[in-house]
């Protein structure tokens, strides 16, 4: 049987609930976190398959956190959520949070690296 990745979402918005449901019907296990600071606290390297952070209205404690994450662990999957229309950070690991636009990211980084972590390309 084939284990089931897991993502920590971090995300606030009233919207979030779409994204976890598009992120479970592709199969993961979601673990949703509300704050930046709980994220904080919930990671460590190697815990999650993915991380997905929404910039939201906190773009510069979004892009510190994923910052963070990296030098702790620079092989960690990640991807920042920026919404239409919002200024795009210099960042490779930059994605839609359309929820289907997402979920399909999740499931190409994913299925692409199926038994390491590594960088999003």
């Amino acid at each position: 049987m084939e284990d089931k990745r897991k993502v920590l979402l971090v995300d606030n918005s009233p919207d979030r609930k779409d994204r976890i449901r598009a992120l479970k019907e592709k199969g993961f296990v979601v673990y949703p976190a509300l704050r930046i600071a709980e994220a904080r606290t919930r990671f460590r390297p190697g815990s999650y398959d993915l991380i997905v952070i929404d910039s939201g209205e906190d773009q510069s404690g979004a892009i510190e956190l994923c910052d963070s994450v990296r030098e702790k662990s620079p092989k960690q999957n990640l991807l920042l959520m920026v919404a239409k229309g919002s200024p795009v950070p210099a960042r490779d690991y930059v994605v839609s949070r359309e929820p289907r636009e997402l979920a399909q990211k999740v499931e190409d980084i994913l299925k692409r690296r199926p038994t390491e972590l590594g960088l999003v390309a």
